[in-house]
């Protein structure tokens, strides 16, 4: 919201602990390059620095180097300000209204808290980082129902395309054995029209012949079948040969 882009920024961090490398990680993921480390022991900074790329400097001269940062993080285990109100008022003439993002993540803190209420300077505390984190958990929330709704839909959608694709099947089956019926009856029939039979002889044969082949199959099955299977079995055929009841 702050900084439009990340790698043209300087990045300040005070202290040297696993916060702030992880901090530092994340913050050169994102394409930052130029990065400032600042602690009591310049051995563990210098550590930092060469593995970032930046520079150290010792945890006195913060103050002296803190218009360079356009993020500050701190985290350390001070028991005071490490940086105060008054050194934020005089950086923030110097840097001549470029905004700063503050981030303390120190208990007790190691940035005076007023310093969040001067322009220009945007400081966010670990409390403020828990009101993000429970944010962040509704809005997730928010989109895993979202995703419910959308992954149900789509099973409901690739469910009826899978019945689909079994009723092709089965139509397709149902039709090639129609017509392998038909073609064999077809054969029959030019045999008896070839051997002198009249034309009425044959299409009372084609007639009756296809139809038995039709019928004989599910007539066969209704007759074998028993109880609840029988009844489903009737109530299939009643809608597929749209056949009405006796009664209505």
């Amino acid at each position: 919201r702050i900084f439009s882009n990340f790698a043209d920024q300087t990045a300040m961090f005070i202290g040297a602990g696993d916060t702030i490398e992880l901090t530092a990680r994340h913050l050169a993921d994102t394409g930052l390059r130029r990065m400032v480390f600042a602690n009591r022991s310049l051995e563990r900074a210098q550590a930092l620095a060469t593995q970032y790329q930046g520079y150290a400097i010792p945890l006195t001269d913060v103050g002296a180097h803190l218009a360079e940062a356009d993020l500050l993080i701190a985290s350390t285990a001070a028991p005071g300000y490490i940086v105060t109100l008054e050194q934020f008022r005089a950086t923030v003439k110097k840097r001549r209204r470029k905004p700063m993002f503050v981030l303390d993540l120190a208990v007790p803190r190691d940035i005076e808290p007023a310093a969040g209420e001067l322009e220009d300077v945007y400081l966010y505390t670990v409390d403020d980082l828990q009101g993000v984190i429970r944010d962040n958990i509704r809005s997730r929330q928010k989109a895993a129902l979202v995703a419910d709704d959308i992954i149900d839909e789509r099973i409901d959608e690739y469910l009826a395309w899978l019945d689909s694709r079994l009723a092709v099947d089965t139509i397709n089956a149902v039709r090639a054995n129609a017509e392998q019926d038909r073609d064999a009856v077809l054969v029959r029939a030019k045999r008896m029209l070839a051997a002198g039979q009249t034309p009425e002889q044959v299409m009372e044969y084609v007639a009756n012949t296809l139809t038995n082949k039709l019928v004989h199959g599910p007539t066969r099955t209704l007759r074998r079948a028993r109880g609840e299977e029988q009844k489903a079995l009737l109530k299939s055929v009643r809608t597929l040969f749209d056949i009405k009841d006796s009664d209505t």
